[in-house]
């Protein structure tokens, strides 16, 4: 498999790989209702959202693919899956990555006129 980043769950790294629009349905909201997460304070409801962004980060990038009873069921602590969000939010778009040592990072396009 190509050089992916990768997350590590229950002492296994799991690659992941840039998500795709049906991951991405799921997965940027749900990241973006988990910015105010307190994680001594973490209700049922971002606990849901956060194991849902996980699995839908690392299922497709497994072969064979993990299933979601066989993710349910891995012994994984909060510590990990909030360590792993900063993987997925760049694998989905949501932070940019910095330009490699020695490369200069893509200017951004125009948009107005020249004055």
């Amino acid at each position: 498999m190509e050089n992916l980043p990768a997350v590590t769950l229950a002492g296994q790294a799991f690659p992941v790989k840039p998500l795709v629009i049906y991951q991405l349905r799921v997965v940027v909201p749900a990241i973006l209702r988990l910015t105010n997460m307190v994680p001594t304070a973490i209700t049922e409801e971002q606990y849901a959202d956060l194991t849902e962004v996980v699995y839908q980060a690392i299922a497709p990038a497994q072969s064979p693919p993990l299933s979601r009873d066989g993710f349910m069921n891995m012994p994984v602590s909060l510590a990990e899956m909030i360590a792993s969000l900063d993987v997925i939010a760049e694998q989905a778009g949501l932070v940019r990555r910095a330009a490699p040592l020695g490369e200069a990072e893509a200017a951004s396009p125009s948009t107005g006129t020249p004055s």
